[in-house]
Formats: C-alpha cells, sequence, structure tokens
C-alpha cells in the first residue's frame, strides 16, 4: 500500500535546528580539526577572491577611461594590469573549487559512515523495516544519542525505532549527498556575497549613495517576497518529490528481489500499480 505524503515543515524555525544538528557533527566529532581546517581555508579564499574581484573591476574601469578619453599610454596600462590579475586570479579561482569540493567530500564520507554506523547498532535497520506507516516527507531526524559511541543498555527502546525515518538506504546516499552539497553551496555563497557586499558597497557609495541604499531596500524586499511566496511551496514539493523517488525505488528493489514469485502468480498489474 502507499504511503500517505504530507507536507513537511516549511519554516525556518523548524528547519535551521535540524540543519545545525547534522552540520555540528562534522566540525564537534572525530574530524573536527579536518572540518574546521577546510572551513577557515573556504573563508580565506572567499577573501582573497573578493579582494581580486575588486580589483578586476578597478582594472575595468581604468580601461574604459583609458579607451574613452584616447589615452594610449593608460589604456596599455590597464591592460597589463588585467591581464596580470586574471593571471593570478584563473588559477586561485580553480583552485578555490578544488578545496570547496574536497571539503564536500570529506564531510560526506564521514557523514555517510556516521549514519551507517547508527543504521548497524542495535540492530536499527530491522526495527526500522519492521515500522509502517509515518509521514515520507518529514525529514529524518536523529536524537543526539543514536549517534553515542557507548551502546544502549540491553532491553532498551532504540532512539531508531522510535525515529519517523522512511527510505533509509535513499537518506544515507542520495540525502547526505543532496545534504552536504547544498549546505556547503548555500553557506560559501552567503559569506561570498556577504564579503562582496562590503568590499563593492564602498565602490559604489563612491558613486551614489542613494544608489546602494535603493538597491539594498530592493535586494531585501525582493527576497523576502521570493522566500515567503514562492519557498514554501517549493520546499513542500521537494518533501514530496524525494519521498515518491524512494518509495518507488525501494518498490523496483523489491519486484527485483521477488521476481519469480511475482511472475509465478502474475502479480505484474498490482506491482505496477503499487509503484
Amino acid at each position: 500500500m502507499k504511503k500517505q505524503h504530507t507536507s513537511g515543515p516549511s519554516n525556518l524555525r523548524a528547519t535551521i535546528p535540524k540543519w545545525l544538528r547534522l552540520a555540528k557533527l562534522w566540525f564537534t566529532g572525530e574530524e573536527k580539526c579536518k572540518a574546521c581546517s577546510y572551513a577557515a581555508a573556504t573563508i580565506a579564499l572567499a577573501l582573497i577572491t573578493t579582494g581580486l574581484l575588486v580589483k578586476i573591476s578597478y582594472a575595468q574601469r581604468d580601461f574604459s577611461t583609458a579607451l574613452s578619453g584616447k589615452n594610449a599610454e593608460g589604456f596599455y596600462r590597464a591592460i597589463r594590469e588585467f591581464v596580470l590579475i586574471i593571471c593570478l586570479a584563473a588559477p586561485l579561482f580553480s583552485f578555490t573549487k578544488f578545496v570547496e569540493d574536497r571539503m564536500v567530500l570529506a564531510w560526506r564520507a564521514y557523514l555517510t559512515r556516521l549514519l551507517l554506523q547508527a543504521y548497524f547498532k542495535d540492530k536499527a535497520f530491522f526495527r526500522l523495516g519492521l515500522r509502517s506507516g509515518g509521514s515520507s516527507t518529514d525529514p529524518p531526524t536523529f536524537p543526539p544519542s543514536t549517534f553515542s559511541k557507548s551502546p544502549a543498555p540491553l532491553g532498551a527502546t532504540s532512539d531508531a525505532s522510535s525515529s519517523n525515518l522512511d527510505n533509509p538506504d535513499q537518506r544515507i546516499c542520495d540525502d547526505v549527498a543532496a545534504f552536504v552539497q547544498s549546505s556547503t553551496t548555500i553557506t560559501l555563497a552567503l559569506c561570498k556575497k556577504l564579503f562582496n557586499c562590503a568590499a563593492f558597497a564602498g565602490v559604489l557609495w563612491s558613486v551614489s549613495g542613494q544608489l546602494v541604499v535603493f538597491l539594498f531596500v530592493y535586494a531585501g524586499v525582493g527576497t523576502l517576497v521570493t522566500t515567503s511566496v514562492f519557498g514554501k511551496v517549493l520546499m513542500r514539493l521537494y518533501y514530496t518529490l524525494l519521498a515518491l523517488e524512494g518509495d518507488m525505488r525501494y518498490a523496483l528493489v523489491r519486484v527485483r528481489e521477488s521476481a519469480e514469485s511475482i511472475a509465478f502468480y502474475g502479480g505484474e498489474k498490482a506491482e505496477a500499480r503499487m509503484t
């Protein structure tokens, strides 16, 4: 029987604490030194790349000014400066991307190992297989004791068995990758945008202070309207999509494992309806 899908949490107050609980596992766990090193390196590289972007903007300004003023000496000087900055920026941007991808891989590997330990701890995989019902669109929640190193007392109720968790294979494989990739991308993008905003605000302020104020108001109002109107709807659709994909993958795996029985009893139509 197919599960009934309900909308998951769609507000920041419900999502951010869960995100922090998962994110801090790497930064406070056994690999916290590696995690902090990657975080510091990516932030430092973001600052350096922001400075280079400011330098590029000034070089482009000098280039355009010399070109419009028919200043040959200033034109060639701006060209040399621009080429020098590009020669420095191109490998630095590539190295920044390399460090970010390495951070994603290290974080994903650690979180996957942690979830696998919790999945096989105290026969949690067996208890999850016996569970039925629950909302497929609710994101997984792991109590802190689930990841504790000391085993639970004999006869105690496992935290994993009481968690509302569907499709654990999808959570461990696909959702871990999506969580790490999106968390890294959004966090680094936010840091870079803040650095760029602080760096270029001074440049724009020298041109027009009113323009800077207008851009801040425009960006704030646009972001608020977009997140409040479209964000909640898109998040609910995303949760539903992930749950349906997980259910379909589980059904197809079950068909593959029971192919002989299904073919013998002619259950193709019933399985197709359930899938």
